[in-house]
């Protein structure tokens, strides 16, 4: 039987930045190199988080996401 509290209550949500609203001389925010192509939204049960970012972050963002997922599973399927 499907169980809610199995899954983890997190969602990423990435869509093309507008660049002509992009200034020439802005960076991504976290990595503070490269020029925001994306812009995201996070949201969990507790973590709201939104803006841009280059597809490098992007990346690396929902690898994080995916690794956490993974964690979960494995936890979930081997009780110690």
């Amino acid at each position: 039987m499907w169980n809610a509290q199995r899954f983890a209550a997190e969602t990423a949500v990435f869509s093309t930045l507008d660049l002509t609203s992009v200034g020439p001389s802005e960076t991504c925010p976290l990595c503070q190199k490269k020029p925001p192509t994306l812009k995201y939204h996070l949201g969990s049960s507790s973590v709201r988080q939104q803006g841009p970012l280059c597809l490098a972050c992007a990346c690396q963002l929902l690898n994080e996401i995916a690794t956490r997922e993974i964690g979960h599973w494995m936890t979930r399927s081997n009780p110690r």
